[in-house]
């Protein structure tokens, strides 16, 4: 059954974040040497890249899984359902719910980073053409930006956070659905879990934390031990893969997120000091 909204405004009771299922552009960028078929695929603007059979197959399992974690079907247990315009977006938005879903509504705010002409470039020729943007990704993935696309921590920050702006107004204390993609997915974890940008480097460069195709993010201000509290924000988050619920990271458990993230002058210069200063001399 659907949640009501609260009297007082605020996010959504629950708000899971489902990535799209594997792309047949996830499948060509792997192959060294493409048949003709994954050079049509790579020649596609990538807003227009369908899903593989084994993403189909991901997004009916994860359909699935949310049918049965919230008691019914998507319809009847969402009471707003957004997917991303991107057609393997609105491909896996199909499979999880099937043909006889209504009320979908298409974000804009929710698409996948722009990569610009640097993602227009085979590894190749990126590591030849923009060496530079290269280097730096590697230093600093967060904040650099792709030639001509955008940077996480700033630009698909921004949209994000618009569209969370959104969710205040227009679905406090609903249950809310939301199909995107995984560097999105990313910005989400970096905002709600309130990260410090070495705290989300850590997550991005363990292997147990990536975000797969057709990954769940569910977070919830209804405490799981007790649904008749209910936090004045998302408090609670747990990440689960449904086509392989057992290599889920945190084992698909629920995550407090209860850290108020105030600091003292104490910890601020303990987090200072864990970087060092190389220039001694006065200026």
């Amino acid at each position: 059954m659907k949640t009501s909204p609260e009297v007082t405004r605020g996010m959504p009771n629950d708000l899971v974040l489902v990535r799209h299922g594997l792309s047949e552009a996830n499948v060509a960028q792997k192959s060294k040497v493409k048949t003709e078929a994954e050079q049509q695929v790579m020649q596609r603007a990538d807003w227009q890249q369908r899903l593989a059979q084994r993403g189909i197959v991901q997004a009916q399992m994860t359909g699935a899984w949310l049918e049965s974690e919230f008691g019914g079907p998507i319809d009847e247990v969402f009471d707003k359902k957004y997917v991303s315009h991107f057609v393997r977006t609105t491909e896996t938005a199909l499979y999880l719910g099937g043909r006889a879903t209504q009320g979908w509504m298409y974000d804009k705010r929710l698409v996948e980073r722009s990569w610009g002409i640097f993602g227009a470039a085979s590894r190749e020729e990126q590591k030849d053409a923009f060496a530079r943007t290269v280097e730096r990704q590697e230093v600093d993935p967060l904040y650099t930006a792709k030639d001509g696309g955008e940077a996480l921590a700033t630009d698909v920050l921004l949209r994000w956070r618009d569209y969370v702006d959104t969710l205040h107004r227009e679905a406090s204390g609903q249950r809310v659905l939301a199909v995107t993609h995984g560097e999105l997915m990313w910005v989400a974890r970096f905002d709600l879990e309130r990260m410090l940008p070495e705290e989300w480097l850590a997550l991005d460069s363990d292997p147990d934390q990536k975000i797969r195709n057709c990954s769940a993010l569910h977070y919830s201000r209804v405490d799981p031990e007790d649904p008749e509290h209910i936090s004045s924000r998302l408090q609670w988050m747990r990440f689960v893969y449904p086509d392989a619920p057992d290599e889920s990271p945190y084992g698909g458990q629920w995550q407090d997120l209860a850290n108020n993230r105030r600091f003292s002058g104490v910890d601020l210069a303990a987090r200072v000091n864990q970087f060092p200063r190389y220039l001694d001399a006065e200026d």
